[in-house]
Protein backbone atom coordinates (compact mmCIF):
# COMPACT_ATOMS: atom_id res chain seq x y z
CA UNK A 1 0.00 0.00 0.00
CA UNK A 2 2.73 2.44 0.58
CA UNK A 3 3.68 2.49 -3.31
CA UNK A 4 0.13 3.54 -4.20
CA UNK A 5 0.07 7.34 -4.91
CA UNK A 6 -2.89 9.46 -4.05
CA UNK A 7 -3.75 12.83 -5.29
CA UNK A 8 -6.65 14.59 -3.98
CA UNK A 9 -7.59 17.61 -6.43
CA UNK A 10 -10.27 20.79 -4.50
CA UNK A 11 -11.41 23.43 -7.08
CA UNK A 12 -13.31 26.09 -5.18
CA UNK A 13 -14.83 29.56 -6.47
CA UNK A 14 -15.85 32.44 -4.67
CA UNK A 15 -18.51 35.06 -5.15
CA UNK A 16 -17.22 38.20 -3.60
CA UNK A 17 -19.81 40.30 -5.28
CA UNK A 18 -22.11 40.31 -1.53
CA UNK A 19 -18.62 41.70 0.52
CA UNK A 20 -18.31 43.95 -2.23
CA UNK A 21 -21.38 44.76 -2.21
CA UNK A 22 -21.49 45.57 1.77
CA UNK A 23 -18.31 47.23 2.01
CA UNK A 24 -19.75 49.82 0.13
CA UNK A 25 -22.92 50.02 1.44
CA UNK A 26 -20.55 50.63 4.90
CA UNK A 27 -18.79 53.53 3.04
CA UNK A 28 -21.76 54.89 2.44
CA UNK A 29 -22.92 55.31 6.16
CA UNK A 30 -19.54 55.90 7.18
CA UNK A 31 -19.69 58.76 4.81
CA UNK A 32 -23.29 59.89 6.13
CA UNK A 33 -21.71 59.44 9.83
CA UNK A 34 -18.80 61.90 9.07
CA UNK A 35 -21.78 64.36 7.66
CA UNK A 36 -23.94 64.23 10.61
CA UNK A 37 -20.88 64.79 12.91
CA UNK A 38 -19.72 67.99 11.40
CA UNK A 39 -23.60 69.58 11.36
CA UNK A 40 -23.79 68.67 15.04
CA UNK A 41 -20.49 70.14 15.49
CA UNK A 42 -22.35 72.87 13.79
CA UNK A 43 -25.23 73.33 15.53
CA UNK A 44 -22.93 73.30 18.30
CA UNK A 45 -21.22 76.49 17.67
CA UNK A 46 -23.91 78.15 16.64
CA UNK A 47 -25.72 76.98 19.74
CA UNK A 48 -22.86 78.67 21.65
CA UNK A 49 -22.64 81.56 19.75
CA UNK A 50 -26.70 82.44 20.66
CA UNK A 51 -25.75 81.39 24.12
CA UNK A 52 -23.23 83.87 23.84
CA UNK A 53 -25.60 86.75 22.63
CA UNK A 54 -28.41 86.29 24.93
CA UNK A 55 -26.32 86.77 28.02
CA UNK A 56 -26.51 90.41 29.79
CA UNK A 57 -23.45 92.17 29.36
CA UNK A 58 -22.66 91.86 33.02
CA UNK A 59 -22.72 87.79 32.95
CA UNK A 60 -20.57 87.95 29.78
CA UNK A 61 -18.03 89.79 32.15
CA UNK A 62 -18.57 86.98 34.32
CA UNK A 63 -19.78 89.71 37.35
CA UNK A 64 -22.47 87.73 39.45
CA UNK A 65 -25.70 90.04 40.45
Amino acid sequence: MADKKVEIRFETQADTKGAKDAEKALDQVKDAADDTSSAVNQVGAAADETGDELKLPEAKQGTKS
